[in-house]
């Protein structure tokens, strides 16, 4: 008797195992069955979500020059950005579940000040199926998003999201890094050392696109006010900077800084 209440035991405990592994082995397979090389590569930020029903004052505007037109690079061996206060993933692993957008948002905004889907300006419907992408790092992290927590990626069919700080989303779109990015001004005729250093390099003709971009939303809001005293100050800074800028002649780091001082200044 005692032998067969220990023969159903086991049995009991094998069934249970079993089950166990019924439910998280679909999981598990999943998991080990994301490729990777879908994500790989170099995206670009072109858009900038923010609460638009807030009525704090937000660290990032709607689609912010500081933030639209920085790069974030995956591959095996890192993640990197050079978006300011972007912290470098060495040897990423990644984990993904099939989520809707609206259950994406939610999972990142359960802690946070209660913004709803609708207070921002999605492109995609709430129902719009997406691969939430968790990111584990075996050195360092990417741990500058709202909760202290890893970014969470959510994978489109063109393109991908990924939350930042203070409520904000992130649209990203892959790049093709074999074509040339432009900067603001035209790099055929005449041009300075600090002009066709720009020309040269792609992330410096990104910046130049982005200062110039904050520049003529100053402008325009300067002008709504109609206030020509205003307007003349933001212009006259802009001339100014751009002399301090090419100052720095053909130094790519110094060229570089001077531009993220202009849009933190004009922000």
């Amino acid at each position: 008797m005692e032998r067969q209440k220990k023969i159903m035991n086991n049995l009991w405990l094998i069934a249970r195992f079993f089950l166990f592994l019924s439910v998280i082995s679909p999981f598990f397979l999943y998991a080990q069955s994301f490729n990777s090389n879908l994500i790989q590569g170099e995206w670009q930020v072109d858009r900038v979500l923010i609460n638009m029903n807030t009525e704090r004052t937000t660290n990032y505007q709607y689609d912010d020059a500081r933030l639209v037109g920085r790069s974030v690079i995956i591959d095996e061996k890192r993640i990197a950005s050079n978006i300011t206060g972007f912290s470098v993933c060495e040897i990423p692993s990644f984990s993904v579940k099939d989520k809707t957008l609206l259950s994406y948002f939610s999972n990142i905004m359960k802690d946070t000040d209660g913004s709803q889907f609708g207070d921002y300006s999605f492109k995609q419907d709430k129902l719009q199926q997406v691969k939430e992408i968790n990111v584990s790092c075996g050195k360092g992290n990417v741990a500058n998003s709202d909760t202290g927590d890893n970014v969470e990626f959510a994978l489109l069919s063109n393109g991908m999201y990924m939350n930042w700080v203070d409520g904000t989303f992130l649209h990203l779109t892959l790049i093709d890094t074999d074509k040339k990015i432009s900067p603001s001004f035209s790099c055929s005729g005449s041009l300075n050392k600090t002009e066709e250093a720009i020309c040269r390099d792609d992330e410096l003709s990104s910046y130049d696109r982005s200062v110039n971009s904050a520049f003529v939303n100053a402008r325009s809001e300067a002008k709504k006010l109609n206030d020509k005293s205003v307007l003349d100050k933001i212009i006259k800074d802009q001339k100014e900077w751009i002399e301090k800028r090419n100052t720095c002649s053909d130094n790519a780091s110094c060229i570089k800084d001077r531009m993220i001082e202009r849009l933190n200044e004009i922000h």
